[in-house]
Formats: structure tokens, sequence, C-alpha cells
């Protein structure tokens, strides 16, 4: 009996909320059974029905995924989701150097745990508001209570880029402000070592 499944040609196809309800069998098992939760998961189809797939199309299967997640995806400004029967076009905070501390307090807490990656999604991506060609606004922030479950519904490849942006983002603020405070730091010495030598002139 043959029996054709429909398999996602990129993360674009796949929901967050699926890699995550995969990364939670992924962490605790091992082995075969990971392999065909992949392919129930991704393919959503039954594991009895991933059981009665040809062996050499189930490896094929697993090797496209496994290929998939090796890709980096590109970082994406805006995306589109529908809710109610509605679209609602949402943007990445436009202006990085406008970050509040509630946004970045919150992004900071949730981007490492993916468990709560539809949070940080919900700090990063907002509905735009006003667009004038390539510029917009987004609405401001208020907590991810109202956008997070939403974002659950986010293609894969939009918050792995986003996420990786983000973490390169940390990163330069973490330098930055070493260097910042290396610089303070020096020229604190440097104005003691003035007024040393002004004192012991006197």
């Amino acid at each position: 009996m043959k029996s054709e499944i429909i398999v996602p040609n990129n993360l674009n196809e796949i929901p967050l909320h699926r890699y995550q309800e995969f990364a939670k069998i992924a962490q605790k098992s091992e082995g075969e059974f990971v392999s065909r939760k992949m392919v129930s998961i991704f393919c959503q189809i039954p594991l009895m029905k991933v059981a009665q797939i040809k062996m050499y199309s189930f490896n094929e299967v697993v090797d496209h995924f496994n290929t998939l997640f090796e890709t980096q995806p590109q970082f994406q400004q805006t995306f589109t989701l529908e809710s109610n029967g509605k679209k609602i076009e949402f943007g990445f905070i436009p202006d990085l150097e406008d970050i509040t501390v509630d946004e970045y307090a919150d992004l900071d807490n949730y981007i490492n745990d993916l468990e709560q990656m539809q949070r940080a999604m919900a700090v990063c991506y907002r509905p735009i508001t006003k667009r004038i060609g390539d510029k917009y606004l987004i609405e401001d922030y208020n907590g991810t209570d109202e956008y997070y479950r939403l974002m659950e519904f986010m293609p894969l490849d939009i918050v792995l880029a986003a996420r990786v942006f983000f973490w390169n983002l940390l990163n330069e603020l973490v330098k930055s402000t070493r260097l910042s405070l290396i610089t303070e730091m020096e020229e604190m010495v440097t104005q003691k070592k003035r007024n040393y030598k002004r004192t012991g002139d006197g």
C-alpha cells in the first residue's frame, strides 16, 4: 500500500511550535526514535504511519531535515501572520539604539530558552503601525502577553535568524561596554596621575 507524505522543503514551512515540540523529545530521547518523531512532527503524520514508510525513503527524509537544520537562514525584517482571518504584518524593532529597558530585559531573559522563544519573538517583532517605503513604525512595547501565542506559528527560518542576530547584538554590546569601561578607567587613572603631579609640585 503506497502512502504519500508532505515533506517541508525549507524552514519557512515549519512553524516554531513544531520545532519546540521536537526539541523537547530530542533532549530526552536518542537513536531511531528521535528520527521517527522528527518525521512524524514535521510531516504531520502519526508514528504508526512513519513505521510504514520504506526504509530508503525514511532515511532520505531524515537526511533532508538534518540538512535543513544545518543551514543558516537569512535575517528578515518583516513577515506576515494570519489571526482570526486577518493578516498582520510584523516588523523587527526598527532602531535597536532606541530599545527600551523592558524590551532588552525580556529579550535577554527569553532568547536563550527555546521553550519561551515565542515570547522573545513577541519582543523582537510587533505589528507595523505605519509604513513609508522601507521605513516603518511598530506598536509600543507592552509586554509579550498579547502576541506570544501567535508567534508560535512564526516560520522557523525567521525565528532562528532573529535569534542569531540578537546574540550577535548582545556580543557587540558586551564588547562596546567593556571598551567604554576600559577607556573610562584609563581616563580616571590619567586624571589621578595629573592630580598627583600637581599636588607633588605644590
